[in-house]
């Protein structure tokens, strides 16, 4: 019912990734951001498959932020709806081998000869838990009894854990709750119910500032990438993009500079942020692009900025 999509906040680490230079004292910590995100999602997204292939009679949803009722916002990293239960699933990307003594203890993950620790996950969606329960009855949905699953998804993990507990790889998960979905088609209006509303009060995370990230615009790296030799060397020249190395064209090389600009922040910008950023100091052109790929301006007093809706189906 909401397949897995790739979050704004990884797509910014990615571009930033590409357009900050290496010897950018933030590098570093960008780079190890982006490593830990990447391995979160590749985990959720190794989940799909197993979703497409046994939960027929099930609504699934993944990749969940909902509004908390105490501020900020809850994150779910797939669920599955039947018409009497609802299963929360926590995705661990991890290798190495992974050990929970007891349902309540720490997480350790041995590797290479060092042992770290983590949060546990089983507590992690009892929190979760507890404040969908919480956010339902503020929505008025009907009672579901909920389930928690830790789902452990890299291929080299070696998983080591307490008789009765729900930490499984994925191809267990419809193996140990198929007795719950199989054959069950009564009250799916109930189900339809809790996914219609769950995925209206999705939240999508915004990209965070870039500040935050101990990186200014004027330190990422601008410029049109070709398509053919992968560098930042295009430049306009009548009516195309061509590349100063390679000689490629490409009328519409921009396209692609105005999403990595607009995934880096969702704050409004000038035509000159544009002209900048493209290495184009043609106002009037600027202003061509940014209404082709609909970007509207503000109302005064701030008319002369400009906001972006999402491109992405232009590429």
């Amino acid at each position: 019912m909401k397949p897995l999509v790739q979050p704004k906040p990884l797509r910014q680490l990615e571009v930033l990734m590409q357009r900050t230079p290496r010897d950018h004292t933030a590098f570093p910590e960008l780079e190890a951001s982006y490593h830990k995100r990447r391995a979160g999602y590749y985990g959720e997204q190794s989940l799909t498959y197993i979703f497409k292939r046994f939960f027929h009679n099930a609504y699934v949803l993944q990749d969940l932020r909902l509004p908390s009722l105490t501020g900020g916002y809850f994150q779910i990293d797939a669920l599955i709806l039947t018409p009497q239960h609802l299963f929360l699933l926590e995705v661990k990307h991890l290798k190495g081998t992974v050990h929970l003594e007891s349902p309540h203890g720490l997480l350790t993950r041995e590797l290479d000869g060092t042992v770290e620790q983590f949060p546990n996950p089983l507590l992690q969606l009892q929190n979760t838990s507890e404040q969908l329960k919480i956010w339902a009855k503020n929505m008025r949905l009907p009672k579901l009894k909920v389930h928690h699953i830790a789902v452990f998804t890299h291929s080299n993990c070696i998983l080591q854990r307490p008789k009765g507990a729900l930490l499984l790889r994925p191809d267990e998960i419809f193996w140990s709750i198929k007795h719950y979905i199989q054959n069950r088609t009564e009250d799916t209006e109930l189900c339809q119910i809790w996914s219609d509303t769950l995925i209206q009060a999705h939240t999508p995370a915004p990209p965070a500032a870039l500040n935050r990230l101990g990186i200014t615009r004027s330190e990422i790296s601008g410029g049109v990438w070709c398509s053919d030799c992968s560098k930042l060397t295009m430049r306009w020249e009548r009516q195309r993009w061509r590349c100063t190395k390679c000689k490629h064209s490409d009328a519409k090389g921009h396209i692609a500079a105005l999403q990595d600009f607009f995934t880096l922040s969702e704050a409004p910008f000038s035509n000159a942020d544009i002209q900048h950023f493209l290495d184009l100091p043609r106002s009037a052109t600027v202003r061509r692009f940014l209404y082709e790929v609909g970007c509207e301006r503000l109302p005064k007093p701030k008319s002369h900025l400009y906001t972006h809706r999402n491109i992405a189906h232009i590429l």
